[in-house]
């Protein structure tokens, strides 16, 4: 049975907000067994095309 590892009750919506979910729990069961590790990186500031449209394109909210 394959799980799902959920950060704040929602699904990732991509391959890198996956990997990184994926990340944290590895973190967290290592830190349940007393291992201290960090997998996960920060996130990156928009940049480049994807930061001059989230800049110029208005926010929406999805129903």
């Amino acid at each position: 049975m394959t799980q799902v590892a959920v950060i704040g009750g929602v699904m990732p919506c991509t391959m890198e907000g996956a990997t990184k979910s994926g990340y944290i729990a590895a973190e967290q069961r290592l830190e349940e067994r007393g291992i201290r590790a960090r997998f996960a990186i920060e996130a990156r500031m928009y940049d480049d095309l994807a930061g001059l449209v989230r800049a110029t394109v208005p926010r929406r909210s999805i129903p």
